[in-house]
């Protein structure tokens, strides 16, 4: 009866394995502050999807599901990720051509 009280980890100057180290790590964690950590990196992975920088002389067109919404002006615009998604970034810089001297 005394014999299963015993903890088989320290019995006989055993070293831990690998395995038994790795579970008394993560009851230590805990899966409440893993879950935490999930939830946290999730946000930030969203929130960094959300923000659009648009630089200057160029604008942003966006679409949702394929059909086009807005035009995003140079600026830090939100867009909801996964419903939103910028299909064109097209520049609106002006570019001066040659003047041709026509002689009539």
């Amino acid at each position: 009866m005394g014999d299963a009280l015993v903890d088989p980890i320290t019995t006989n100057n055993q070293q831990p394995t690998k395995l038994q180290r790795n579970s008394t790590i993560m009851d230590a964690i805990g899966l409440g502050s893993l879950l935490v950590i999930i939830i946290l990196g999730s946000a930030f992975f969203l929130i960094l999807l959300a923000i659009k920088v648009v630089p200057q002389s160029m604008v942003f067109v966006v679409e949702r599901f394929g059909q086009y919404t807005t035009t995003l002006q140079p600026g830090l615009r939100f867009v909801v990720p996964f419903v939103y998604r910028v299909s064109h970034r097209v520049s609106i810089l002006e570019r001066q051509l040659k003047n041709y001297n026509i002689k009539v």
